[in-house]
């Protein structure tokens, strides 16, 4: 049944029921009105009655005054208002309900049809017999006299005692009428009341249902829909169910490879380990993290709809040798995992060896070239007992991490003893800490000063940009014990941009230390060099902020700029337009040919510190300094000596003929202010 019907039978029955309550209430009203209009006609013949009454009193005056005098004069008299009396009487009789069945009323109208017949005698009275007729006249009509007063007190108290009945009937109607209006107006309404019920609980209560059931879908139930409800609700509940499992599938699948995905494989892993919590003596199972080697390559190399179809055969491999207890997910990228539930780290091992065997034995064809994958895979027993999500995703992560380190294309099973691995997940840790230092800007600006050692000509302050992070408890951390991390995993280009935006924002706050400002040097990592978004970021950010480029010197190393040369090349190139510097740094520490001076169209060249400080006692760091410094010129670039320690030191930098030094003797690095330097 549709909505419709069921809206349709709720109006046509409070419609019928509208025209039964004004019909029962209009024939309640019509017998209330004729009841009182009988009751008023009743009181109408009663005073009638009473006024007939007096004149039959008078009338039996009369009737004595006529024989006591005989005369016929009075009897004529009498015998009108006699005949008067028997006309109202017959009407009243006739008319009247409270006459009409009365006996003595009518044995009154005969009383009063002898008085008649008396009067009429009387007025043949003569003088012979008259004594004797007026006697026996006179015997006869005290005699109905008496009669006729009796009857006339027997209908007067009939009377009294019919109207009060008839008062009392009156208001019993009338109290019917009300109870009965009231009953049938409750009736109604609970009838009304009844069939809104029954139609909102038809329609209603199925889509409060589907409400609820939509609440507890969204905390990961099931929804199941509604069977019983209007046609319109039943279609909008088999779309629903529709609709919500394939949201529900795709919220917890890849939809590459209908796997799980990362979130609902850490989500049943917790269940997992929440369900063993309390028992150190029986494991959950085995941790299992895979990563495919040199996916990138055949991604690269043949486009992401070749590396989907790697995917998927991947996945079909994993489906194939695990069972239908054990949770297989898709983590991300080219990254798989698999928990083995209630399954020995030894039987885990066998069967994370039987997928990597497979999948060393994908082949896949891109023209005439064939490539081929491997995977890393690591494994970890999941301990019994007190564990939380992140010690397991850390433990099995890091086992992968070293089947990478160890050589790819094998398994490594994670052992507590394993002092590498540990320190290996140590350091990952770290990286989380740095990357969480990243996004919430948990690091301070050092800086310190490039001083000109030839001449005071310099008008203009110089300085290098240094860097040290917070950790949790805001002490200062040395670049060395975070850098190498950040270089590793691939977290360089972030941190140069939040640097170079920090510089230019706080330069620009403080007009001051930007007007006196001659160059500010920034280190750039090897990874923002090739990376071409760091590149437009940077150059986004020059347009947007106006800062003057001319200030603004980048430093690279040696092993960053000739690791990427045309990567470099090219930065330094497109930079170099808008007038922004750059400086070699740590020269003479990587490849050391001098013959890149030449390609690299770098401003500065900065000789790396440990021959710098060791020049003076040191005949090799001598030579080395020496020697670059006379290329350097040669190729028409500055030189600045870093680790620049005591004068002697500067002395002898000098002598060289060294532009520009570094180091505690001219100044230790000193906290960048937050809105000045």
């Amino acid at each position: 049944m549709k909505v419709q019907s069921y809206l349709a039978i709720l109006v046509i029955s409070c419609l019928v029921g509208g025209y039964m309550i004004e019909y029962v209430l209009g024939e309640q009203h019509k017998s209330v009105q004729a009841g009182i209009a009988q009751h008023n006609a009743d009181i109408l013949a009663a005073k009638d009655f009473g006024y007939l009454r007096d004149n039959v009193a008078q009338l039996l005056v009369s009737g004595d005054l006529v024989i006591g005098a005989g005369e016929s004069y009075l009897a004529a008299g009498a015998l009108d208002q006699s005949r008067l009396l028997s006309e109202q009487f017959s009407k009243l009789l006739n008319e009247s309900a409270l006459f009409y069945d009365h006996a003595s009323l009518r044995n009154l109208f005969e009383r009063l049809a002898s008085i008649q017949s008396l009067l009429r005698r009387s007025m043949t009275f003569n003088g012979e017999d008259r004594d004797q007729q007026l006697g026996e006249l006179l015997v006869f009509y005290d005699r109905d006299s008496a009669e006729l007063v009796k009857i006339l007190e027997e209908t007067n108290t009939h009377v009294k005692q019919q109207l009060d009945q008839n008062e009392i009937a009156l208001e019993t109607l009338k109290g019917l009428a009300q109870r009965t209006k009231n009953l049938t107006i409750i009736v109604f309404s609970i009838t009304v009341f009844g069939l809104w019920y029954w139609a909102n609980r038809q329609i209603s209560r199925p889509l409060s249902a589907l409400s609820s059931m939509a609440g507890r879908a969204q905390s990961g139930e099931p929804f199941e829909g509604v069977s019983d409800a209007p046609k319109e609700v039943l279609v909008l509940s088999n779309k629903i169910t529709s609709l919500t499992n394939s949201l529900s599938f795709q919220a917890i699948h890849d939809p590459l490879t209908d796997l799980y995905n990362r979130r609902e494989f850490e989500r049943q892993l917790e269940l997992t380990l929440d369900r063993n919590q309390g028992d150190r003596a029986k494991s959950p199972g085995t941790a299992c993290y895979i990563d495919l080697d040199h996916f990138k390559v055949v991604n690269d190399s043949c486009g992401h709809a070749a590396g989907d179809e790697l995917l998927i055969e991947v996945s079909k491999i994993l489906q194939k040798n695990t069972r239908l207890s054990d949770i297989v997910a898709r983590l991300g990228g080219d990254e798989f995992g698999i928990v083995f539930r209630r399954c020995t780290l030894e039987d885990a091992e066998n069967i994370a060896e039987r997928i990597r065997r497979d999948v060393d034995l994908i082949r896949y064809q891109w023209g005439e070239e064939s490539f081929s994958i491997s995977a890393s895979i690591g494994l970890c027993e999941i301990p019994g007992g007190e564990n939380n999500l992140a010690t397991v995703i850390n433990a099995v992560d890091a086992a992968c991490a070293a089947a990478k380190q160890g050589g790819r294309n094998r398994v490594y099973v994670l052992q507590d003893e394993d002092a590498g691995v540990v320190e290996m997940r140590n350091a990952m840790l770290y990286v989380n800490q740095i990357n969480n230092a990243i996004i919430e800007s948990r690091f301070e600006l050092f800086y310190q000063d490039i001083v000109s050692i030839q001449d005071n000509s310099s008008t203009g302050n110089r300085y290098e940009v240094l860097l040290r992070m917070l950790d949790k408890k805001d002490n200062l951390v040395v670049p060395c014990d975070f850098l190498p991390l950040v270089e590793r995993y691939q977290m360089g280009a972030r941190l140069d941009l939040w640097v170079v935006n920090e510089v230019i924002t706080r330069l620009l706050h403080d007009k001051t230390a930007l007007g006196s400002l001659e160059s500010c040097s920034i280190n750039l990592s090897g990874q923002s060099l090739s990376d071409l978004q760091f590149l437009s970021r940077v150059e986004k950010l020059l347009d947007e902020t106006g800062f003057p480029c001319e200030k603004l010197c980048f430093e690279i190393t040696e092993t960053a700029a000739i690791s990427n040369l045309a990567q470099a090349t090219e930065f330094i190139g497109a930079l170099r337009k808008r007038q922004v510097r750059f400086a070699l740094d740590d020269f003479g520490s990587g490849h050391s040919s001098f013959g890149y001076l030449r390609s690299l169209p770098v401003d500065y060249v900065k000789i790396d510190g440990s021959f710098v400080k060791g020049m003076l006692d040191d005949e090799l760091d001598s030579a080395t300094v020496r020697s670059i410094t006379e290329v350097a010129k040669a190729a028409g670039k500055l030189i600045i000596a870093e680790y620049v320690e005591n004068e002697a030191l500067a002395q002898a930098l000098t002598d060289l003929g060294v532009d520009y030094g570094q180091g505690y003797f001219y100044g230790k690095p000193i906290q960048l202010p937050l809105d000045s330097i």
